[in-house]
């Protein structure tokens, strides 16, 4: 599903999306666990650190987005995985697409 929605998203809007996770595993993500969330959206971030690194993010303050990662990766291993994520964007300074899938979740 993820995927589908990026390959839209790059024919409708002429974006190009690079993930750093293989397709199995993004659908690991998506189907989650029987204790984990289905997908990033169903993720149970504090409402404080989810703010901060939206504000980190807008303001591109690469530090203090990266103290959030790291906070964000001790809640949890599908949190760690989006931590990860959002630091390899973060590392080839691709901040836009941070803050956009900081905004999709909720």
């Amino acid at each position: 599903m993820v995927e589908e929605i990026c390959q839209c998203l790059e024919s409708l809007l002429g974006l190009q999306f690079s993930s750093t996770f293989s397709a199995s595993q993004l659908k690991e993500i998506e189907s989650g666990s029987e204790d984990g969330p289905r997908s990033f959206s169903e993720l149970k971030i504090p409402a404080e650190l989810l703010s901060r690194l939206r504000e980190s993010a807008k303001a591109h303050m690469v530090t203090d987005l990266e103290s959030g990662f790291q906070e964000l990766s001790r809640l949890g291993q599908v949190e760690k995985q989006l931590a990860s994520q959002l630091e390899t964007l973060t590392q080839d300074f691709e901040l836009e697409q941070v803050k956009e899938l900081l905004d999709s979740l909720s």
